[in-house]
């Protein structure tokens, strides 16, 4: 014995000091072949091959632990457009909740006295839901004068297509006040689809004016 360990059992010697030509290189050895179990030996060692060791090394690189704690960033990007298309903005949901007025015709029970049927004019409605709304407005009165409106409508009542209730709020250009604001009062009904609606209200006698039928239509573009 030399003091160089070896391997008496598998029938051979493994030099781990030799430094010439022969030396074995445990660590090229140990990348390209895998050894069996209990032995240490270069004859009991079984060469792999190089193409392999390689493509077991890319797939590790590619299954790394970097790999899989990489955020995916597309899903939150994907949260964001999905959230923003569910959160309509402000004036999207007031312009699809608005609609125009459009004030035409009435019709007035005393038909003696000439008043104006032709009741032409424009407004806005905004509505809160199906059964509320508010809304101003313009048209030629019964007296040929120019009025202004503004009032609160609601229909809590359903029958089939139709909505009724009532509506309040004010008016001027009538005999009253001087010709300035007034409060009104009138029962009224609608049908109204997704795009077009068309209401009706009745507004009893008052000073020197007939009771009276008014009709509007109404559009939403949205």
């Amino acid at each position: 014995m030399d003091g160089r360990p070896s391997d008496t059992a598998a029938g051979g010697s493994l030099d781990l000091a030799r430094s010439d030509s022969s030396q074995i290189n445990l660590y090229g050895l140990l990348a390209d072949a895998q050894p069996v179990p209990g032995s240490l030996t270069k004859d009991a060692l079984i060469p792999r091959p190089r193409a392999e060791a390689d493509a077991t090394y890319t797939v590790k690189a590619d299954i790394g632990p970097a790999d899989r704690t990489k955020p995916d960033n597309t899903k939150p990007n994907a949260l964001k457009a999905d959230e923003k298309d569910s959160h309509p903005s402000f004036l999207s949901k007031i312009a699809a909740n608005t609609w125009l007025q459009i004030n035409g015709a009435s019709y007035h029970f005393d038909r003696g006295r000439g008043f104006n049927e032709r009741n032409f004019g424009l407004g806005v409605m905004y509505k809160f839901s199906d059964d509320k709304a508010v809304a101003v407005g313009q048209y030629k009165n019964s007296i040929y004068k120019t009025s202004h409106y503004a009032y609160f409508d609601y229909e809590p009542l359903k029958m089939g297509p139709v909505r009724a209730g009532a509506l309040a709020g004010v008016v001027d250009g009538y005999y009253f006040n001087n010709g300035g604001f007034i409060p009104m009062v009138a029962p009224t009904a609608s049908i109204e689809g997704k795009h077009l609606g068309v209401s009706a209200f009745y507004i009893p006698p008052m000073k020197n004016v007939s009771s009276v039928v008014g009709f509007q239509a109404r559009f939403k573009f949205w």
